[in-house]
Parts: C-alpha cells; sequence; structure tokens
C-alpha cells in the first residue's frame, strides 16, 4: 500500500536526487521509492533520465518548460536520449 497518496513530481525529483547523491543507483532508487508511492510512482526510466541529469551537475528539481513540447515528449526525448547513450558507450 503507497503511504504517500498526495505527492508531487518535483518531490519525487527531490527523493531521487537525494538517494543518488547517497550513491544509489537508478534501479535501486526505483526500488525505494515503488514501496512509498506505488502507482504514484515514477517510471524506472524516469528515475534513469533524473539521475544523469543530476550526474551532469543538474541541482534543480523543478520540471522544465519547453515552448511548443509537450511533457510526454520531452519525457520521451530524453529516454530516448538515455538508451541512445547506454548503446555508445
Amino acid at each position: 500500500m503507497a503511504l504517500l497518496i498526495k505527492e508531487s513530481r518535483k518531490e519525487q525529483h527531490s527523493v531521487i536526487h537525494f538517494l543518488w547523491a547517497k550513491g544509489l543507483g537508478a534501479n535501486a532508487i526505483h526500488s525505494e521509492m515503488r514501496p512509498v508511492y506505488g502507482e504514484k510512482c515514477s517510471a524506472r526510466p524516469s528515475v534513469h533520465v533524473w539521475c544523469k541529469k543530476f550526474a551532469y551537475g543538474r541541482e534543480s528539481v523543478a520540471e522544465e518548460e519547453q515552448p511548443g513540447c509537450s511533457q510526454h515528449h520531452f519525457l520521451h526525448q530524453s529516454v530516448k536520449n538515455l538508451l541512445t547513450d547506454w548503446i555508445n558507450v
């Protein structure tokens, strides 16, 4: 059962940032968050994207607004970029 029902994305991004700073990987972070946030938990690929953002020096946990671009498209493009980076490593 999820303990936090009315969470925000910003709150989850803060949790991801905190756990990433403690040295946890994206899969471990998602595993920690899932029991707490339940169905409202950020998707595993989203956690990977945010971990990568923090690894590249991002400090803000706020969503970036992109004119003319839906959040769904932005997340899809971020996941696509992440997968491309992993394949090219």
